[in-house]
């Protein structure tokens, strides 16, 4: 994030013009004797250009890194690289827009070059970017809290319109801290406004209590108790979970498509199925209430659980039915098993029908099930007759159950009625996926894939699930040192700020020194955090080393063949 412009007095260390550090009625610039010889204060100026000009470098190629990488790689094309894309963004224009005019304050003497204007249109900018910075982070980590501790949620919960509808509220709710009451004065005293217009020479960031503490809140202190909230409800999540895989590898029995009985274990609970008399008994936890139950089930995930709710008709009319589930592939042998979810609206009374009646009759929209009553109920629309060439050795099913007064539809693909997984060929699995799409269309129903997990047979099962798990984890581990970077980046800067705001800057003096360094270490975490990618992120760091060569015009192999990248 960026610092909150100047700083809250302009400042230059150990030059010959000193800004002195004061309230709005301090003089302009004091002239003090110049202590060091003249070649110490080149070496000086010097060395202060070359870090400023390395992190202002850093920053901007760094970020332009990060959002070309995305870009021509389909890979890292996913819901929270959206985000980090977007937070690459307002890093590079903090670079752009606040690192470029706060170094040229500290290199000349602490001299302000362009005007009063622009004085207030640079302060505008540090603070906007500043806070959209941390909002990204903040939405950053909203998005892993769901992925990890909520996935069943978080296909739902994350889609592209609510990732959009986050991101415009990041890059708009800054304005109302930044450029309104900067332009309007509403952020200062009418001694330092009236000092301004004398001093046009002389940028300083004065601030009232009033200001402080809001533009505070809303740019570090409230964002900031979100994201560690998130990452400790992630941090338990992860713990949890990784004692709940240890305990799997003595519970996973996947030998074969005709097993007699099959019990696994996964993080939503214990649970035993008995294909050969279709029965489930389950022990899960959902949404925090622990429940047991048995009877036929619903496939969730790569568990099979059921939920007990009542439900009445009326309600469950008044808006579309829609999925709530997880999707998951399993890999039996060859096979694959995987579960695919419609939403449908309007449900009608139901009839048997087969699956050429759905892609081929556009009027037949009585293949439904009809309204449910009140108790747990099933409804079950079974595809008779498959064709050899969509469902070889295949029996699908359609089912509906009730969950906290939403319908909940998962359409399961490769499990015969008794439960028993039957699997399909990578071909079949294909056809059927396009099938289904078709049937969806008549239906008038929205389908989506939500999530793909590859499980197969025996210790192999374990270490898929382990692989899962660990690069899931790697992900919110690689975003949670961002953030801790962050904090520790900008929580000296914002204690700061707030502390001499408060009490004033005769009872809490600061040297001048000090302040340029907590801002410039601020400033810092903009050139950060594409470091934190290509460290601790595998995807983003052969997507760096491939961009990077690419740019190089010894490299003809992108261009030979770019299609890989789309």
């Amino acid at each position: 994030m960026a610092s909150f412009s100047a700083t809250l007095t302009a400042t230059s260390t150990n030059l010959p013009s000193v800004l002195q550090n004061g309230t709005s009625n301090d003089t302009n610039v004091a002239t003090v004797g110049n202590p060091h010889p003249h070649w110490t204060e080149l070496l000086l100026l010097i060395v202060k250009g070359f870090i400023f000009g390395t992190i202002i470098v850093s920053a901007v190629l760094g970020n332009a890194l990060v959002i070309i990488s995305v870009h021509r790689h389909r890979k890292l094309r996913v819901i929270t690289n959206y985000y980090v894309v977007s937070l690459a963004m307002a890093d590079m224009l903090v670079a752009l827009c606040a690192m470029t005019f706060n170094a040229s304050v500290e290199l000349t003497g602490g001299k302000w070059l362009f005007g009063y204007f622009m004085c207030d249109v640079w302060n505008s900018l540090d603070v906007y970017f500043s806070t959209a910075s941390i909002l990204h982070l903040c939405c950053i980590s909203v998005d892993r809290y769901y992925a990890i501790v909520r996935p069943l949620e978080y296909p739902i919960t994350m889609t592209h319109r609510t990732v959009s509808f986050m991101l415009a509220n990041v890059w708009t709710l800054p304005a109302l801290i930044s450029f309104t009451p900067i332009f309007l004065g509403w952020y200062t005293t009418e001694d330092h406004i009236d000092f301004r217009k004398t001093n046009p020479n002389v940028c300083k960031f004065v601030v009232n209590q009033y200001y402080a503490l809001i533009s505070s809140s809303i740019s570090f202190w409230i964002p900031g108790i979100v994201m560690v909230t998130m990452y400790c409800r992630i941090y338990k999540e992860a713990i949890r979970q990784r004692k709940a895989l240890s305990r799997t590898s003595s519970n996973i029995i996947l030998n074969s498509i005709h097993q007699h009985r099959t019990s696994y274990r996964d993080r939503y609970g214990d649970h035993f199925l008995h294909p050969s008399d279709g029965e489930l008994t389950t022990v899960g936890q959902i949404n925090g209430r622990r429940s047991t139950s048995s009877g036929s089930a619903v496939s969730y995930g790569t568990t099979t659980t059921e939920f007990n709710t009542a439900m009445n008709s009326r309600d469950n009319s008044k808006a579309a039915t829609e999925l709530n589930m997880n999707v998951s592939t399993f890999r039996v042998d060859h096979f694959k098993v995987m579960d695919w979810s419609l939403s449908l609206f309007n449900p009608n009374p139901y009839i048997d029908c087969n699956i050429d009646d759905f892609v081929l009759d556009n009027n037949n929209r009585e293949c439904l099930p009809p309204e449910p009553q009140l108790g747990n109920i099933e409804y079950k629309l079974k595809i008779v007759n498959p064709t050899k060439q969509r469902f070889e050795h295949l029996v699908t099913q359609l089912k509906w159950r009730l969950h906290e007064g939403n319908g909940v539809a998962i359409y399961q693909i490769g499990v015969e009625d008794c439960g028993v997984l039957a699997g399909l060929s990578h071909r079949d699995m294909t056809a059927s996926l396009k099938t289904l799409q078709l049937m969806a269309l008549r239906l008038g129903a929205a389908t989506a894939i939500l999530h793909e997990r590859v499980l197969e047979n025996g210790r192999t099962s374990i270490r898929q699930q382990s692989k899962s798990w660990r690069a899931e984890h790697k992900a919110a581990r690689t975003l949670g040192i961002i953030m801790g970077a962050f904090m520790l980046c900008w929580l000296p800067f914002f204690l700061w700020y707030v502390i001499t705001t408060l009490c004033g800057d005769d009872l809490c003096p600061t040297p001048d020194w000090l302040i340029g360094m907590l801002f410039w270490v601020g400033y810092f975490n903009s050139a950060l955090n594409p470091l934190i990618y290509a460290y601790f992120n595998r995807d983003f760091r052969e997507a760096f080393k491939d961009t990077l060569l690419c740019a190089m015009p010894c490299c003809f192999t992108c261009w030979k063949n770019p299609a890989r990248f789309l």
